[in-house]
């Protein structure tokens, strides 16, 4: 009887070692499956992360790419016609800002304006007292204030038909001006233009106006009505 018991419990102890071993078994599976799917799912997060980043630096080397295109063009564009046509100058006798004369250096002698001026700003040719002769350009279309003031020694001057407009004072003091004919497309004169040119004539679409003329305002309100 003790042997029959006594072999009873050996099996019963086999029986309970081998469920035991199952089941650390078996909780190590799990764990290596929990493991191996954490891995995996880090891994593919990690990837949608690379993914991520890679997309956006695409973006942005794109944006730049495109920036610098739009840069490039804008800083290639063509100037207009307009622009091309403007004159700037600035050198040892002129300074021209977009057309417009606005300081002669050296104002004496004769004087040939620059192709490409087309306005004549105020006081550019100052107390031009050495100035012998002035050559105006063809385009020119207006003389600012004061622009020929004093230029006692200049004897005679030919406006370009471009003229449209002559400032107040602009011929204030040529003395030995004598004669000086105005295009017809003169719409626009200032107050006493031609005062101080005691020996002027001035002729305007046919009509001859001397000093005392003008004294009396009547080329002003021919002119502008």
């Amino acid at each position: 009887m003790r042997k029959v018991l006594s072999v009873i419990a050996i099996i019963t102890s086999a029986i309970i070692l081998t469920a035991c071993s199952g089941t650390d078994t078996t909780a190590s599976g799990e764990n290596k499956a929990e493991s191996n799917s954490s891995s995996i799912t880090q891994s593919s997060d990690n990837s949608k992360e690379e993914s991520v980043k890679e997309n956006e630096e695409a973006s942005s080397q794109t944006n730049q790419s495109s920036d610098q295109t739009t840069t490039q063009k804008v800083s290639e564009a063509p100037e207009s016609e307009a622009q091309k046509d403007l004159l700037n100058l600035d050198n040892d006798i002129f300074r021209i800002e977009n057309g417009k004369l606005v300081e002669c250096y050296k104002i004496e002698g004769d004087i040939v304006i620059p192709e490409g001026v087309t306005h004549i700003g105020d006081k550019a040719f100052y107390r031009g007292m050495k100035v012998t002769s002035i050559t105006i350009p063809e385009g020119v279309v207006s003389i600012g204030d004061w622009s020929f003031d004093n230029c006692t020694r200049i004897t005679e001057l030919k406006l370009p038909e471009s003229l449209t407009s002559i400032g107040q004072y602009a011929f204030n003091g040529c003395l030995s001006l004598t004669e000086l004919t105005i295009p017809d497309n003169v719409t626009s004169i200032g107050m006493h233009a031609f005062i101080s040119c005691d020996y002027i004539t001035v002729n305007f679409k046919g009509v001859s106006y001397t000093q005392s003329d003008m004294v009396a305002n009547k080329l002003y309100a021919a002119i502008n009505g």
